[in-house]
């Protein structure tokens, strides 16, 4: 093994550690194997290590690795299976009869959202036609007409309802809601009417926890009274204590598209921002005696205070583990390699919950702070400034530079869309949330000292204003934002194998990183150029699954008609979640919209059924039973409706947009919409 690859031992162990969870969440099933290879590697790996002689250690050492790497990709891919709730036999997933009434503990503080409670809850026990007993299982609460005083982390409820699975989305490329949840291990929701519960017990499933969340919201109560602007306390309350819920979603999306959303998330930059202010204020302690130990002691005290005062939220506490692993290298005097340090927290975060690899967040946040660290030396000595003012404006700009480009082919892989101004924004926002953070965190400290905390609360929401005001005019610039960007998990790493080639060449100069990053670009410039001529070729038929609405395109090439009935034509959210996405993924960025009614493509209309041509096939979408004969003597190609209107029609394939396949057998349905999601029909052959 080369002398480069032994200087990040732990980086190894955890890339084989994370290995075995991936294979595990997507190749579930053999966790007896899996046992048995953790268990056969780590008996040869012991007996090696205790009988063999010194002198013939060496010669198997390569052997010890693999067997190393073997446990450490098996005991990944056991842990998530330890850490899956549905594992369980008492699991409600597993219960065939049905639920009248279950017991649930509150798990999560809840949401209004207006009308409704949306809250997480562990259930305890359930009801059965067989009478109660034990179950396990997380189900996401819709109460109808509750208060969030009402359901507190800890409150034990009966609650009259039937928790029922969660489904996959019905439309190609819509968010994967269920997917999202089972990676929480929720798998269930539940439905409950005003009134429909009973309180029963305070019962906290974890009290540091709860005594958190108490803090956080006594705190946010504070800055909601110091603070009169809703917005500015809003945004105050996300970027001081991470809490969101009162943020206004057009505000949210103003930052999202100026690529400073992160400045909202508390995270890894707040928390660098207060280990640097403690480091300036504690430093001092390390003259005395036992210095060193105190110093690093009050530091991490001091961040763990603040993961406490912030609820625990999961970005806290990932850069508050990342930062404990740093303080404690530094205090013992090791120069350890700070990636080796990265993957230790990482690895101690996936222990705790393997499921933590597949959080969009926990992603960002490490490949953000790796990218800093390879990059950022490398951009900030091209060049340097005497001036203090520009120094640290340059230092900004490399940080934010490295940030985004290490995080920029994830972000258009999940999020589609990349900020062009970000350097600007950045330059200007990072420097004004640092005083916000400072400012909020200060009035929170004096808030019991009333005009001083006035004082300090009328800053706050000045700068807040400020702030938000740069972000609604960055928002207006034109092209402000690149969207409806699509691209593969092989893209995303050609990407980052492109962006890894480029540095290692410009601080080596050696020949084989340009060679590598010649082959990286080749071949996403042929994947590319290949797509796009599909794309070009393409000539499909899309009927999507809208509750309680009609949407059929018409995809010729990269641009498409889409025909809606007259209410979704004016629901633009609607259409952004369900329809939108999939023409996005197939090269469709701007479909035509129109209402079936005044449709230019329609051949014949009765006002609700419909006849149109598209690649020499006739299409008939039937809305209620033809009454012309027109509709009712011609057989059309493809035939879209309800299934009780489709009986009656004559058709080549008949798509249900309503209806189930049990109550319809008789009428020859090819595809039902509402049970077999969104129909799909490549024409181009």
């Amino acid at each position: 093994m080369s002398a480069f690859w032994l200087a990040f031992p732990f980086v190894r162990f955890t890339f084989f550690f994370i290995a075995g969870i991936l294979c595990a969440i997507y190749f579930n099933g053999a966790h007896s194997l899996a046992l048995i290879a953790l268990c056969v590697s780590f008996g040869i790996f012991a007996l090696l290590k205790i009988w063999l002689p010194v002198s013939r250690k060496q010669r198997f050492v390569h052997y010890q690795s693999a067997l190393a790497y073997i446990f450490l990709f098996a005991f990944g891919y056991y842990i998530l299976h330890l850490n899956t709730d549905t594992r369980h036999n008492n699991h409600i997933r597993h219960c065939e009869d049905t639920i009248d009434f279950f017991m649930a503990n509150v798990v999560s503080e809840a949401e209004d959202k207006g009308g409704y409670l949306k809250v997480l809850a562990q259930v305890k026990k359930i009801k059965t036609r067989s009478g109660w007993k034990t179950a396990r299982g997380k189900v996401l609460l819709y109460v109808e007409g509750a208060s969030s005083s009402e359901f507190r982390y800890g409150y034990t409820y009966l609650i009259k309802a039937a928790p029922i699975s969660i489904k996959a989305p019905s439309n190609p490329e819509e968010f994967d809601y269920a997917k999202y949840l089972s990676y929480k291990n929720v798998f269930h929701r539940a439905y409950v009417k005003k009134g429909a519960y009973t309180y029963l017990a305070y019962h906290p499933s974890n009290f540091i926890v709860d005594i958190s969340l108490r803090i956080r919201n006594y705190l946010d109560g504070v800055l909601a009274n110091l603070i009169q602007d809703k917005t500015a306390y809003a945004v105050t309350t996300a970027l001081v204590l991470g809490v969101r819920n009162e943020m206004d979603n057009s505000l949210r999306q103003a930052y999202t598209s100026a690529g400073v959303m992160h400045v909202l998330a508390v995270s890894g930059m707040h928390v660098a921002l207060i280990y640097s202010v403690l480091v300036v204020l504690l430093g001092s302690m390390k003259k005395i005696k036992h210095g060193n130990i105190i110093f690093t002691m009050s530091i991490l005290c001091a961040l763990w205070l603040y993961a406490l005062i912030t609820g625990f939220t999961p970005s806290v506490l990932r850069a508050v583990c990342m930062f404990s692993f740093v303080v404690l290298a530094k205090s013992i005097n090791r120069n350890t390699n700070i990636y080796n340090t990265l993957a230790i927290s990482a690895f101690v975060l996936l222990c705790l919950n393997p499921y933590l690899i597949v959080d969009v967040g926990f992603q960002l946040s490490y490949v953000a702070v790796a990218g800093i660290v390879f990059i950022y030396g490398k951009l900030y000595h091209l060049r340097e400034y005497e001036n203090p003012l520009k120094n640290h404006a340059w230092s900004i700009l490399c940080v934010t530079i490295a940030a985004q480009i290490a995080t920029f082919p994830l972000t258009i892989f999940y999020f589609h869309q990349f900020p062009v101004y970000f350097l600007f924004t950045n330059l200007i926002i990072i420097p004004l949330s640092t005083c916000i953070l400072y400012a909020g965190i200060a009035t929170l400290l004096l808030s019991l000292f009333m005009p001083l905390g006035k004082a300090l609360a009328y800053i706050t929401e000045k700068l807040v204003y400020l702030m938000n005001r740069i972000i609604l005019i960055v928002e207006k610039l034109p092209y402000h934002v690149i969207d409806k960007i699509y691209i593969s998990w092989l893209e995303v790493i050609i990407i980052y194998g492109i962006i890894v080639a480029v540095f290692l060449f410009i601080h080596t100069r050696k020949k084989i990183f340009f060679h590598i990053y010649t082959v990286f670009i080749l071949c996403i410039v042929s994947w590319q150029y290949v797509e796009i001529l599909m794309q070009n070729n393409q000539s499909k038929l899309a009927v999507f699954h809208i509750k309680q609405h009609t949407a059929i395109a018409f995809v010729q090439g990269r641009s498409a008609l889409l025909l809606c009935d007259s209410l979704l034509v004016q629901n633009e959210e609607k259409l952004h979640y369900h329809v939108y996405p999939y023409l996005n993924s197939i090269g469709v960025k701007y479909p035509k919209v129109e209402s079936l009614k005044s449709a230019t493509r329609i051949a014949y209309s009765d006002g609700k059924n419909f006849l149109c041509y598209f690649k020499g096939l006739l299409i008939g979408i039937f809305l209620e039973k033809p009454k012309s004969n027109v509709a009712n003597n011609i057989k059309v190609n493809y035939a879209i409706g309800p299934a009780w209107i489709l009986k009656k029609v004559k058709a080549d394939t008949k798509i249900a947009s309503l209806g189930y396949p049990k109550r319809y057998d008789d009428v020859h349905i090819h595809h039902y919409v509402t049970s077999c999601g969104a129909f799909i029909k490549n024409l181009s052959d």
